[in-house]
This record gives structure tokens, C-alpha cells and sequence, in this order.
């Protein structure tokens, strides 16, 4: 499906989903928006029921927020890309234990159910963001276990010099090849590898 749209209103959802209004009385639901902001990919209902994207020239009231992390669901994971389905993908940690390397780097394993791209924000208890991947970046999730090396701030290295430890909630912010997204949030310890 592609459509001009003239004007696409987009009110944000609790859900971190957006709801617009298409012509003909659809309401188009937004998966997530290109970079420029120009297109949205999504699903529109009523009358006929589509997925595809739309050009959103017109595009107003939009809040991007908390869909700015968002990795894009045609990403490069896996062998044959990301894993096209219906299902939520989701992401569990083999070890609540992350170890921080000389690099500045947190290794994490981890194993998904399906092969889907994800943003990750580490944060320590209370909020404050420690590190994950850079805004705009991603890295990739498959259903064998593996490792990811994401990068952990200043701050969150003083931290665990200072502790000798550091408690982090990891948000992992999850896409797959048919733009099913699902956010989850783990915890973990970050200590230093000797």
C-alpha cells in the first residue's frame, strides 16, 4: 500500500503505537516512521485492510519519542533476515551477570525467539541511562544463544569503578521482519572482567 496522504493525524498510544486517520474513513495504525519522518509504516483498517507505507507530506500533531529507538524492521539480522511472523519477539538474558571488558564495552548473552533487530538502553536502578546502542543503531537478536557487546557511558564506568558493581535495567526495544514490535526490560549486575 502506498498513499499520499494529505494530512495524517497521529495521536500517540499508551502502547507506543500511533492511530491515524486515512481517507475513506481508515484508521491507520503506525508501526513505526521512516528517519526523515516523511513515510510511516503501518496497517490501515477499514474498508479494506492493508499494511504498507504511506507518505505522510502532511504529517502534524506527531510525537516521536518513543518511537525515535526503534531499529527498522527490514535491519540485516540473520542469516535470512528477520523472522516475518505474528509474534511478539522477545529476549531473554542466559545470565543476570554482564561483564564489562578494558574496552568500555558490557557483554551481554542473550537468546530471542525469533531473529528481530533491537535497540537497548542500559539504565541504572532509578532511570538514569548508563549505555546500550547509540540512537539510530541496533544490533541483532536469534533464537541459538549469543553475545552482544553494547558500550557503557562514562558515568556507568565510574559507577562500577567506584561499587565495584553496578544493578542496570536493560530495555530492549524489539522488531521483526513483519514490523511486530514488543519492548522488554531485564535485569541485570554489570561488573568489571578481570
Amino acid at each position: 500500500m502506498k498513499e499520499d496522504v494529505e494530512q495524517l493525524l497521529i495521536n500517540e498510544r499508551p502502547n507506543a503505537e500511533f492511530v491515524g486517520s486515512l481517507s475513506a474513513g481508515q484508521t491507520f495504525k503506525v508501526r513505526r516512521l521512516s528517519p526523515s519522518g516523511k513515510y510511516a509504516f503501518g496497517f490501515a483498517y477499514g474498508g479494506a485492510n492493508k499494511t504498507g507505507w504511506v507518505l505522510t507530506s502532511g504529517l502534524r500533531a506527531v510525537r516521536t519519542g518513543s518511537a525515535a529507538n526503534w531499529p527498522p524492521a527490514n535491519s540485516g539480522c540473520g542469516e535470512n533476515g528477520p523472522t516475518m511472523s505474528s509474534d511478539r519477539p522477545t529476549v531473554e538474558l542466559a545470565s543476570d551477570a554482564l561483564g564489562l571488558r578494558d574496552t568500555g564495552r558490557v557483554r551481554v548473552s542473550l537468546r530471542g525467539n525469533q531473529t528481530a533487530a533491537t535497540a537497548v538502553t542500559i539504565a541504572q536502578i532509578g532511570g538514569r541511562r548508563v549505555g546500550g546502542t547509540a540512537s539510530g543503531t541496533y544490533t541483532c537478536i536469534t533464537p541459538a544463544a549469543g553475545v552482544v557487546s553494547l558500550p557503557l557511558n562514562d558515568y556507568g564506568r565510574r559507577l562500577v569503578r567506584r561499587h565495584g558493581e553496578l544493578k542496570v535495567t536493560l530495555a530492549f526495544r524489539l522488531v521483526n521482519g513483519s514490523a511486530v514490535t514488543n519492548t522488554v526490560r531485564r535485569a541485570g549486575v554489570v561488573r568489571p572482567v578481570r
